[in-house]
């Protein structure tokens, strides 16, 4: 006789909606971006490039550059 196994209901996961955002018009829905960026001169780096977009119309708002001068390890 082969092995017997318990036959469980099997748990489902329901689907994930992703989320979605519409902008009827400017200034109502926003995003923004982080990067980490390497400089051109050694351990010297644009740490962080911080940028906000408007969504509808898809201008750049704000754009932040935070220099830091990181210590050698």
């Amino acid at each position: 006789m082969g092995s017997q196994r318990k036959r469980h209901r099997q748990h489902t996961h329901t689907a994930k909606k992703n989320p979605e955002t519409l902008a009827a018009r400017p200034d109502q829905v926003w995003s923004w971006n982080i990067s980490k960026l390497i400089g051109q001169v050694s351990g010297v780096y644009c740490d962080h490039l911080y940028v906000t977009i408007e969504i509808f119309s898809r201008w750049v708002v704000s754009v932040r550059n935070d220099n830091r001068r990181l210590p050698d390890v």
